[in-house]
């Protein structure tokens, strides 16, 4: 049987949530009401 590779991310969720998901959520809502304004 294969021995299982364990990994950890560095920093709490909430710097991880802000720095990769807030941004690929909100990019194309926020480029659309830039170009709305």
């Amino acid at each position: 049987m294969a021995e299982q590779e364990q990994w950890q991310l560095q920093g709490s969720a909430a710097e991880l949530y802000e720095r990769y998901l807030v941004p690929a959520i909100t990019a194309l809502w926020a480029a659309d009401l830039v170009d709305r304004a």
